[in-house]
């Protein structure tokens, strides 16, 4: 099915010649007519738990995530970021 895999990660950075980043482990997962989906949770709840996020990684995953569920709800995304 066709649809978006949204990855919250962190920005991309590039290191002497290669690129790096952290995925953060929420997702989402939106299909044309179904809500989304939110993925993951479980994972980054264990991976908060297990120490192996940081405290800003943490705050970002977070505040991400819900900016794009409220974004998904106000129709906002993806048909805003889409040039037609």
């Amino acid at each position: 099915m066709a649809g978006y895999y949204c990855d919250i990660v962190t920005p991309l950075q590039k290191v002497a010649g290669d690129y790096y980043l952290t995925d953060l482990f929420l997702d989402y997962w939106l299909a044309p007519g179904q809500p989304p989906m939110a993925l993951d949770e479980d994972e980054f709840s264990s991976a908060v738990g297990q120490r192996l996020l940081s405290a800003e990684q943490i705050e970002r995953a977070r505040v991400t995530f819900s900016r794009l569920r409220d974004e998904m709800a106000a129709g906002i995304f993806p048909g805003g970021y889409i040039d037609h």
